[in-house]
């Protein structure tokens, strides 16, 4: 069934790409926008005026996820292999490091944080890893797209071929049994477990479903370096920046800050909220997360509207990255 469901997303994803190539990027003004609407409801989203009040902010129905009795997971008592070990020290470590940043504060460890925060969060998980190339939502030249994935790599995200294939699986299965985060299996599962059980992880993802970027050689380059660039080239650039504490800041608590935001969109948009649009999955609109995570909090929009570059759609859910995007492309990017 996963399988079948990623060849049917990979098919998807191949003739978006396709048409984009014949298209310039679309401007989501909003005569496009409910042009898209009417189109995605011949598809089955259907729009709920006002949001779906059975799944409200801490409504009953959203709260039973916190518990595992929905396919329910042995998980601390499975066999653990020695990636989930490594992974699991590796976030040990850098949790740790996180916490001895508040002892070292500086103003200039505080920015390193801050727009490292912009640069890998913003510019290269949400706009890079998201929105170009897992779905193909806009184009750009190489060089530009390449600079985009490159500060994904920094988030200490894995490299963008592991990370586009698990999420275009977690399109192609949402919230079933073969997605490979999601809250049914129990909050913690879908927020961070699920990075912990590689073997309960990856026997679900089909890799031939990132073979687009499995074709460049870049994206190869950085799969076999991966380590280097997450890990050695910024604690040692933020070392010779400003010592200690820059390495604290910048890198510690950046990486451990960007991953439960991105980690949230998994667990919490999933979990509490409210739907403007019937899915068919528990995707939710989520305002905080909206806010920390640029843009990516409007979940259940994104849901409806996968390959769509602008997320908030209506007035009150501000697309945060769209506006860049547009920008960049009339400068001639």
């Amino acid at each position: 069934m996963a399988a079948l469901a990623m060849r049917k997303y990979s098919r998807v994803a191949r003739a978006a790409e396709a048409k984009a190539k014949k298209q310039p990027l679309r401007d989501m003004t909003a005569p496009e926008t409910a042009d898209a609407i009417r189109e995605d409801r011949k598809k089955g989203a259907k729009r709920v005026r006002g949001g779906s009040k059975g799944q409200r902010f801490f409504s009953v129905r959203n709260r039973k996820f916190w518990n595992f009795t929905n396919w329910p997971r042995t998980y601390w008592a499975r066999k653990w292999e020695k990636k989930d070990f490594f992974y699991a020290a590796i976030f040990g470590l850098i949790h740790a490091g996180a916490c001895l940043a508040p002892f070292h504060f500086t103003w200039k460890a505080f920015a390193c944080f801050f727009f490292g925060y912009v640069l890998t969060g913003m510019f290269g998980i949400t706009l890079s890893y998201h929105r170009q190339l897992a779905h193909l939502s806009f184009k750009s030249p190489k060089i530009v797209e390449y600079f985009l994935a490159y500060c994904g790599c920094l988030a200490v995200q894995s490299h963008p071929i592991n990370w586009v294939s698990s999420h275009r699986h977690h399109h192609g299965a949402t919230d079933t049994a073969n997605d490979v985060h999601s809250p049914k299996d129990g909050f913690w599962w879908a927020h961070a477990g699920w990075l912990l059980d590689q073997k309960g992880t990856w026997m679900r993802v089909d890799r031939s479903n990132a073979d687009d970027l499995n074709k460049q050689w870049f994206y190869r380059f950085l799969a076999k370096t991966y380590p280097i660039h997450a890990l050695v080239l910024p604690i040692v650039g933020l070392y010779l920046f400003g010592g200690l504490p820059c390495v604290l800041w910048g890198f510690f608590a950046r990486v451990v800050w960007t991953w439960h935001v991105t980690w949230a969109v998994n667990s919490v948009s999933h979990v509490w909220g409210f739907q403007d649009w019937n899915t068919g999955d528990i995707s939710m609109n989520n305002w905080l997360i909206g806010i920390l995570a640029f843009g990516e909090g409007w979940h259940n929009n994104h849901h409806a509207f996968e390959t769509s570059c602008r997320h908030g759609l209506w007035l009150g859910k501000p697309p945060v990255r769209y506006p860049l995007i547009y920008r960049v492309h009339k400068v001639g990017f």
